[in-house]
């Protein structure tokens, strides 16, 4: 049985899907009688072009305001270019940088580091719950286990 709330939205609901269906139906059969939607041309004027916002502060002299400090940062040249985090060191809110990971995702892979150790590689983030293959595709660019101190550069692989 409903309660007296639900009766009530029901009731509403149905009185608006009643006039939904006269008024459909008025038009149909006396299409003259409802005024059509029309868009009326420099009704209003169209703003200026914006320069895109790739989210990075930047200076007159080129350089860039980066992280909650406001450090600076040289430009890379290219805006979708993310720099490396080292998971293995990296805070909470440093996981959160990187793509496709947030707030809860960020807080499961700095608990599994602190109860399993350091990951002994980028693909074992897939051992953390939220994180699939297809997550891992997009992590793999920018998630390194440590940062190279001398350059803040993923550290380069021997061969």
């Amino acid at each position: 049985m409903l309660n007296r709330q639900e009766r009530v939205a029901l009731l509403l609901l149905s009185g608006a899907l009643l006039v939904g269906t006269a008024a459909s139906v008025v038009d149909y059969y006396d299409p003259s009688r409802l005024v059509e939607f029309s868009v009326l041309r420099a009704a209003v004027p169209v703003p200026a072009a914006l320069p895109p916002d790739d989210g990075v502060a930047r200076l007159a002299d080129g350089e860039q305001l980066s992280g909650e400090l406001g450090e600076r940062v040289e430009p890379t040249g290219h805006a979708n270019q993310m720099a490396a985090v080292a998971i293995n060191s990296a805070t909470v809110r440093e996981l959160e940088r990187l793509p496709a990971i947030g707030p809860k995702t960020a807080a499961r892979i700095v608990q599994y580091r602190d109860a399993h150790g350091p990951f002994v590689s980028v693909e074992a983030l897939q051992n953390v719950i939220g994180i699939g293959p297809r997550t891992l595709d997009k992590l793999r660019p920018v998630a390194v286990l440590e940062l190279d101190r001398r350059r803040d550069s993923p550290p380069k692989k021997d061969e």
